[in-house]
């Protein structure tokens, strides 16, 4: 997921992959919400999966890459996992 998130954001956002590192903050890099509301659908296309519109919880905090990160393995995870627990017959 890091170096996803990497190619992704230096991409898209024209930064030095060198710098993003698990606490480089996401503000830094001028990735306002709209950025990463695209650095999201980039993920959910990636790894099939889908970022709810709203934090499921207001106190997780993505201010850093590392933030998104375990944010974004926790919904793989979650949703990988139930969706192997209830196939679809």
């Amino acid at each position: 997921m890091l170096e996803f998130l990497r190619q992704t954001i230096a991409r898209d956002f024209e930064v030095d992959p060198q710098r993003l590192q698990g606490d480089a903050r996401l503000q830094d890099f001028a990735i306002d919400s709209l950025g990463l509301i695209e650095i999201m659908f980039a993920v959910e296309e990636r790894f099939g999966i889908v970022v709810p519109p709203e934090r499921p919880d207001a106190r997780t905090q993505i201010d850093t890459l590392g933030d998104l990160v375990r944010y974004l393995e926790h919904l793989v995870v979650t949703q990988h996992t139930s969706s192997d627990e209830n196939p679809v017959s």
